[in-house]
């Protein structure tokens, strides 16, 4: 994790990487509420599910992900067997 760090700092002392690696991550973040908002309007619009249950589907697959893919929660054995890391 040290060597994460270690080239943080490394990006973080160019100005102009900086801000292209800021940029990247804003529009990432931005872009998920699209990913998001395109799934449900998918589903909704294809009649498959109702607007609720779609949101509430959308929200409980997007938890999971949260949990499996989180570095913080892959140190216990449960979630490394639940979520096949």
């Amino acid at each position: 994790m040290s060597t994460f760090f270690t080239d943080l700092l490394h990006i973080l002392q160019n100005p102009y990487i900086a801000l292209i690696f800021f940029t990247a991550l804003v529009f990432d973040f931005i872009n998920g509420f699209h990913d998001a908002a395109n799934s449900i309007a998918t589903i909704v619009g294809t009649r498959v599910l109702r607007p609720f249950q779609a949101v509430c589907w959308a929200a409980w697959w997007n938890g999971l992900a949260l949990v499996c893919i989180s570095p913080c929660w892959l140190s216990t054995s449960t979630v490394r067997t639940f979520c096949f890391v």
